[in-house]
C-alpha cells in the first residue's frame, strides 16, 4: 500500500463529510461517513464512489467514456492534449496565474508535472480523476475529483483550473468547492478553452490559427463541432486525430458536446457561476485566441 506523505496528510480531508481521516492497514477511513480510500503506492485515492450527488451520479457513466478518450489522447499526443512542453497558451497562463504559496490544481493531468508550474517554490498540490505518473509526479498529489475536494476549508492561496473545468461533470458545484478550500486573501484561477462568437469566417480562420499555434487540438475540435451545431446539422458521433503515433479515432459519447467534453460553457455562463460560488470577478483577460483567463476571489 506504502504510506501517504505526511505532508499532504496533514491537508487532506472526507471529500464527501470533510472529516479528519485515520490511517487503517487499507487505506484512510473516514470515521463519519465510514467510507474507506485506497491507497495504492503511497498516493491516496478519494474520489467518492458512487458520487453522492444526483447530478453527477447520473452524467458518471458518460464522464467515465469521455475520461477514457482523453487517456487516449494523452499517451498517443501528449503536447497537444497536456500542458506539457513549450507552449505559449501555458506560458501565458502561468504568468496569469501568479502561483505563490500553497497551489491546488484541479484536474492537473496525468503527467509529471504541469509545465504552469516549473519552477514554483511553493507547495504545490494536484488531483486528477486519472493516476497517471502516480507517486512519480514531482508535486503532491490525490486521485479525486474537483466535485468533491478532500482538502480542509481554507487551505490554498490559489485553487487552478487549468483547462479542466469544462471536464467537471457539475462545475458549479467544483467552483462552491473551490470556494471552500481556498483563503480568504487567496484565488481561483481558470483557464477557460473558449471560442468567440461567430460572427464571419474570417473571424473563425483566426480563431483556428490561433488554437493551431498553442497546440489546442481539442478546443479546435469542439470549434468545429459548435459550427455544426450552428448551422442545424447533428453533432457528430465520431472524430479523428492526426497524432504522431499515427490517426486516433475517437467515439462522442451521446450526450456529450465532443469527444472529451460533456459541455463547452462560455465566459459569461462561467461568470455566473463563479458569483453563485460566493467568488467574484477579478480580472478576465483573452491573452490568445480560444483561451480565457479569470481570476476570481471570495466575495
Amino acid at each position: 500500500m506504502g504510506p501517504v506523505d505526511e505532508r499532504l496528510q496533514a491537508l487532506l480531508v472526507c471529500s464527501v463529510c470533510h472529516s479528519d481521516l485515520s490511517a487503517e492497514q487499507h487505506g484512510l477511513r473516514c470515521p463519519a461517513c465510514k467510507r474507506l480510500f485506497a491507497i495504492t503506492d503511497g498516493v491516496p485515492d478519494l474520489t467518492p464512489i458512487p458520487p453522492p450527488d444526483p447530478g453527477v451520479l447520473e452524467r458518471w457513466p458518460l464522464w467515465q467514456e469521455l475520461q477514457r478518450n482523453g487517456e487516449r489522447m494523452y499517451v498517443a499526443d501528449p503536447p497537444s492534449s497536456l500542458s506539457v512542453g513549450v507552449r505559449e497558451d501555458v506560458a501565458l497562463f502561468a504568468a496569469f496565474a501568479d502561483l505563490q504559496g500553497v497551489v491546488l490544481d484541479i484536474g492537473c493531468g496525468p503527467q509529471s508535472e504541469p509545465s504552469y508550474a516549473e519552477g514554483f517554490g511553493g507547495t504545490f498540490v494536484g488531483i486528477d480523476p486519472l493516476r497517471g505518473a502516480g507517486a512519480k509526479r514531482r508535486f503532491f498529489f490525490a486521485q479525486a475529483i474537483g466535485e468533491f475536494l478532500p482538502f480542509r476549508n481554507a487551505t490554498f492561496d490559489r485553487v487552478l483550473f487549468g483547462a479542466s473545468l469544462d471536464h467537471a461533470l457539475s462545475p458549479q458545484l467544483a467552483l462552491r468547492e473551490a470556494r471552500r478550500v481556498v483563503r480568504t486573501n487567496g484565488a481561483v484561477v481558470i483557464w477557460l478553452g473558449e471560442l468567440p462568437e461567430p460572427p464571419g469566417i474570417a473571424e473563425h480562420v483566426r480563431t483556428a490559427a490561433g488554437m493551431l499555434r498553442a497546440g489546442d487540438l481539442r478546443g479546435l475540435f469542439t470549434g468545429l463541432v459548435n459550427q455544426v451545431r450552428s448551422h442545424g446539422s447533428p453533432p457528430a458521433s465520431e472524430a479523428t486525430f492526426a497524432t504522431p503515433e499515427g490517426q486516433v479515432q475517437l467515439e462522442v459519447p451521446s450526450g456529450a458536446v465532443d469527444a472529451f467534453h460533456v459541455e463547452h460553457p462560455r465566459a459569461e455562463a462561467v461568470a455566473e457561476w463563479i458569483a453563485a460560488a460566493g467568488l467574484q470577478v477579478r480580472d478576465l483577460q483573452r491573452p490568445i485566441a480560444g483561451s480565457c483567463f479569470i481570476r476570481a476571489t471570495p466575495a
